[in-house]
């Protein structure tokens, strides 16, 4: 009870303590049911004791911290010019819907704003650019659409910004180019057009950046030349071009690199093979010309590189065997002539060969037999010759081979049958004979297979995939029968 004699009752239920609770039960009202059981803690006059809120030592609510316990509602119903004190706001991994308020911008404290992977949507507030102790912003996952504010240039602090997998739309605001402190800085994944920020790296700082399935015109950054802090860029899936024969210096800490299904020309830099940390480089769908370098066999921590779908010219360099941690060699699609070198028995850890669709020629390599984790085997579209070396029956994790149009000959036995998880296998378009049912009768684990155009005789197995089979992959061969329409 609160009597006239001690008048100071009436200040502690006013109190700026009580008001930060009274904003947040009438917050907690506005959410659904299922959110309000959730937030059975949330009673009282002084919130420090509540689930997923945190005081300072005057007990002011600092930190709102409550990811992943499936609020549903809105944050229009929260007053936020009661928490002049908070520095962290995390509601990711929730269902909040509709916009952000504009009234967010009176956090003037704030560090860290979560609101990642909700189902929030709208824009950004222009109000975003009066919280200058942001350092971090997650806005990842969501519906939110429009621009991104210029104001957002004001946020000198500002390390972390994810923006990925959202609607977005419109140029980077050139304002952007004034944060110096940018580590993080993610747009994949959005409708953005223009060119990409050029002072991106301006403050030496940038490790991570990705803008990834965009609609960015224009050339790579010229600031991220020279970015000696970079440790992953994705650019892939824009229409950027230029010619990227030197495009970045050695960068000693960059691991991860992907500019694949863009417009670049030019060679591959001998320079890559200085790239001591890089795991991956993907420069796949992209107008690149000239040879593969050999010096890229020196980036021996390289584990995929992908340059499929260029005009590359030239052999394979045995160098390239050096890179015995490689699982992921994919170089189809190419001009690619030569031989496969006999080296390759060193990459021991590929698991995927993709070499179709070039101009290799001479036998298959046996050795191709010893890489005994392959589960991906693609020589298809090649002039190889001779006959499948009977060592490809080591490779008992293959799932998918295709071998199908080349100069391949000569009477397959049973030797397949040992590869017990193949799925997927193509042979068509060579000279391959034999009895169908002897090569293939215990294949059982097929699921997709194409003999078409050999010389492949006999009748059909009875297994699934060949009762599945239609004539398009069984035509023009020297005497197959069964009881599929057409043959």
């Amino acid at each position: 009870m609160c009597l006239s004699a001690f008048p100071h009752c009436d200040a502690v239920h006013s109190s700026p303590i009580a008001s930060e609770a009274k904003a947040l039960l009438k917050w907690k009202a506005s959410l659904d049911n299922k959110t309000q059981v959730s937030l059975s803690s949330w009673i009282g006059n002084t919130s420090c004791n509540w689930l997923g809120i945190e005081c300072d030592h005057s007990n002011y609510v600092s930190k709102i911290n409550l990811p992943g316990i499936g609020l549903r509602g809105m944050l229009q119903n929260l007053n936020f010019s009661m928490f002049t004190n908070i520095h962290t706001l995390n509601v990711s991994n929730n269902f909040l819907n509709g916009s952000i308020p504009p009234q967010i911008g009176v956090l003037s404290n704030l560090v860290v704003l979560d609101l990642s992977t909700n189902q929030l949507s709208g824009p950004i507030p222009t109000s975003i650019g009066n919280m200058l102790n942001l350092e971090s912003i997650f806005f990842a996952e969501n519906n939110l659409s429009g621009s991104i504010p210029s104001t957002i240039g004001n946020l000198s602090k500002l390390r972390e910004l994810f923006l990925l997998k959202n609607h977005f739309s419109g140029k980077i605001p050139i304002e952007m180019n004034r944060l110096t402190a940018l580590e993080n800085f993610h747009l994949a994944d959005n409708k953005f057009v223009g060119q990409l920020p050029h002072n991106v790296c301006i403050g030496g700082k940038l490790t991570r950046f990705t803008a990834s399935n965009n609609n960015f015109t224009g050339h790579i950054p010229e600031s991220l030349r020279a970015c000696s802090s970079l440790i992953r860029v994705r650019l892939q899936q824009n229409q950027l071009t230029g010619n990227i024969t030197n495009s970045f210096d050695v960068l000693p800490n960059l691991n991860y690199i992907e500019l694949s299904e863009n417009n670049f020309y030019g060679h591959l830099s001998p320079n890559w093979g200085e790239f001591r940390s890089l795991t991956s480089l993907k420069i796949s769908n992209n107008n690149l010309s000239g040879g593969i370098p050999p010096e890229l066999g020196r980036a021996t921590n390289l584990q995929e590189l992908q340059l499929s779908s260029n005009h590359l010219t030239g052999n394979i360099p045995q160098d390239l065997c050096n890179l015995v941690l490689l699982f992921d060699l994919s170089l189809n699609n190419n001009n690619l002539s030569g031989n496969i070198p006999t080296q390759i028995a060193s990459m021991k850890n590929l698991k995927i060969i993709r070499l179709g669709s070039n101009n290799l020629s001479g036998s298959i390599p046996n050795q191709l037999g010893n890489l005994l984790r392959i589960g991906n085997m693609n020589l298809s579209q090649n002039k190889f010759e001779g006959n499948i070396p009977l060592e490809l029956s080591k490779l008992t994790s293959l799932s998918t081979l295709d071998l199908s149009e080349n100069l391949l000959r000569g009477r397959l036995t049973h030797m397949l049958g040992a590869l017990e998880r193949l799925e997927t296998l193509n042979h068509s378009h060579n000279s391959l004979a034999g009895d169908v049912s002897t090569i293939f009768g215990d294949m059982m684990s097929l699921t997709s297979i194409d003999i078409s155009y050999n010389e492949f005789e006999g009748p059909l197995p009875n297994i699934p995939v060949f009762r599945n089979s239609t004539i398009e992959t069984l035509r023009n061969n020297k005497g197959l029968c069964g009881n599929v329409s057409g043959l």
